[in-house]
């Protein structure tokens, strides 16, 4: 996910053939579709045959990711059926999704899994039997020996022995139509699976492991442009809301209905905060976000060390005391902690201009700084690199504001500091300007969405009467969850942008553009009365335009 991130060809390449290798290897599930644990040797072939809910969620998130980079089918294909044996096999009739499925079936490790080429004879037919065989290395010697001992089992781990390209091609198929007659196969093969003997199921719904599945719906939701993960992703947020939390609002790591009630550790706070962000931000449903806010209120007041940096695992007063109190830096097996927790922090920062979430990401880095500071140890903490290379990204793509420059028009008034630039001081009749509005709001104070229900006020943005330009439509950003109720809306800093068009039969000379910011300034309890902010800036129509001001605030 890190590289993915990147967007880089060299990071890209990197990913894609990690991808690759586990795609086409035995830890995946050929017949059944998810990923089993890890692989035990260096081929990919021979995997730990546990299924773990969290390795399948953050594997279909980057199967999704890399689709969406690449387009090739394949990784859209192995996303789907990761989600789809999530669904099929660990989903609980009461809501959420069990743990795991053991590794062992009836004390052998793998049985359900291996298979042997007369199994295969009598689960296809006759005319498929030799083509599956071929695809997925199926052989009278086997491929599995047994690990403890290192005999062989006369019994093989699909896996696809040659690269997809080239095993559809030794078919004589395209990849596409290789895999829809493997995937008809498989199917039939499957149902025979199913009829052997089971590996053990956990059936524990954890509330973390469960947040990394929500952000997996989310994402194939929005990277497969496929409706229904978003659906599943609903269904999950809703369970975990209803279910995983006290009246008082307390995040809990089981559902109420599972027996005693155990307090959220930081863990579950943080990835089902981070589920609950993604499934409003590809839903376009605030209440999500609203509800991913206060888990992370909840996980700044409750989890944060003030002393030292970063965030505790326990919440003193809540969990039992421990000898040592323990922070999770280290990505095992799950993302930590403070890493997930800081990128969560930044993107909330991001998306609703709350400077305290930055600043509170900006201490757990802080805190980790040296271990970020050394490749040997960087690579066990990835999930604070994503958080760090997230920081880095926004804190590149939002110019200085000694960058900036003075704005060509400023006003304060109430909770709202405006500037207004226009990119060229002159322009000719029937020429585009385009302008920017920068509000800063004081902290703690909110306005309302560009739509807003009767009671309220709209943010909106105009030209005063007889105005001498036309005004386009105002660009704004999207609206987030502000203010108790979760309403649509902007807090922190927020910026408008378009273009205010001149006259083709205007006449030269000086004009003056006057824009007119009505807002309602809210706090968590009340809303004042609408005001209205005038922004002045002078633009002469001329024979020709002017050069191009403020590079840096119409950089894009």
């Amino acid at each position: 996910l890190l590289l993915l991130e990147q967007g880089d060809a060299e990071s890209l390449a990197m990913a894609q053939k990690t991808l690759v290798a586990i795609d086409e290897g035995g830890v995946h599930d050929q017949v059944g579709g998810g990923f089993h644990r890890y692989s035990t040797d260096e081929r990919w072939l021979v995997p730990h045959f546990e299924k773990m809910l969290y390795d399948n969620a953050l594997l279909a998130q980057a199967y999704a990711g890399m689709f969406a980079a690449t387009r090739q089918a394949r990784f859209a294909r192995a996303a789907r059926r990761a989600l789809g044996w999530v669904l099929r096999e660990l989903a609980r009739p009461g809501g959420g999704y069990a743990s795991s499925l053991d590794a062992d079936t009836q004390g052998t490790e793998g049985l359900t899994y291996v298979w042997t080429p007369t199994e295969v004879d009598a689960a296809l037919p006759a005319a498929e039997t030799a083509f599956v065989k071929a695809a997925l290395d199926v052989t009278a010697a086997g491929n599995y020996d047994e690990e403890a001992t290192g005999e062989a089992t006369g019994r093989s781990i699909p896996r696809l022995l040659r690269p997809l390209a080239e095993t559809a091609a030794a078919q004589g198929l395209s990849v596409e139509a290789f895999h829809g007659r493997l995937d008809a196969a498989l199917e039939r093969l499957r149902a025979a699976r199913d009829k052997r003997p089971q590996p053990g199921l956990d059936d524990k719904v954890i509330a973390s492991w469960n947040g990394l599945l929500l952000s997996a719906f989310a994402r194939a939701g929005r990277d497969l442009a496929e409706p229904a993960w978003l659906e599943r992703g609903r269904a999950l947020a809703d369970f975990l809301l209803a279910q995983h939390r006290r009246e008082d609002g307390t995040l809990l790591r089981f559902p109420r209905s599972s027996g005693p009630e155990i307090p959220g550790f930081a863990e579950d706070l943080v990835h089902v905060a981070t589920g609950l962000f993604d499934i409003g931000e590809a839903t376009g449903e605030p209440r999500y976000v609203a509800a991913a806010r206060a888990l992370a209120d909840d996980l700044l007041a409750r989890f944060e060390d003030h002393a030292g940096g970063g965030l505790w695992a326990t919440a003193e007063g809540t969990h039992e005391t421990l000898i040592a109190r323990a922070k999770e830096v280290w990505d095992s097996p799950i993302p930590s902690d403070n890493g997930a927790g800081a990128r969560l922090l930044l993107r909330l920062s991001a998306a609703t201009g709350g400077e305290r979430y930055r600043a509170a990401a900006d201490r757990i880095l802080l805190a980790y700084r040296p271990l970020l500071g050394h490749a040997q140890t960087a690579r066990g903490v990835v999930a604070l690199c994503r958080a760090l290379a997230l920081r880095l990204k926004l804190e590149a793509s939002a110019p200085a504001p000694e960058a900036l420059g003075p704005g060509d028009a400023h006003v304060e008034q109430g909770v709202a500091s405006v500037d207004a630039w226009l990119e060229r001081g002159e322009a000719r009749p029937g020429a585009s300007v385009r302008y920017a509005v920068r509000v800063k709001l004081a902290e703690g104070w909110h306005v309302n969405a560009t739509e807003a229900p009767p009671s309220r006020v709209a943010t909106a943005l105009a030209l005063v009467p007889k105005s001498p330009v036309n005004l386009g439509p105002p660009a704004w950003p999207r609206a987030g969850a502000v203010g108790a109720g979760g309403a649509p809306g902007f807090a922190g800093t927020f910026w408008v942008r378009g273009e205010v068009h001149v006259p083709a039969a205007a006449p030269l000379g000086p004009r003056r553009v006057s824009l007119v910011l009505t807002l309602q300034p809210c706090d968590a309890t009340s809303c004042r009365a609408a005001e209205e902010l005038r922004l002045d800036i002078a633009l002469r129509f001329a024979e020709a335009d002017a050069p191009a001001r403020h590079p840096a605030v119409f950089a894009k």
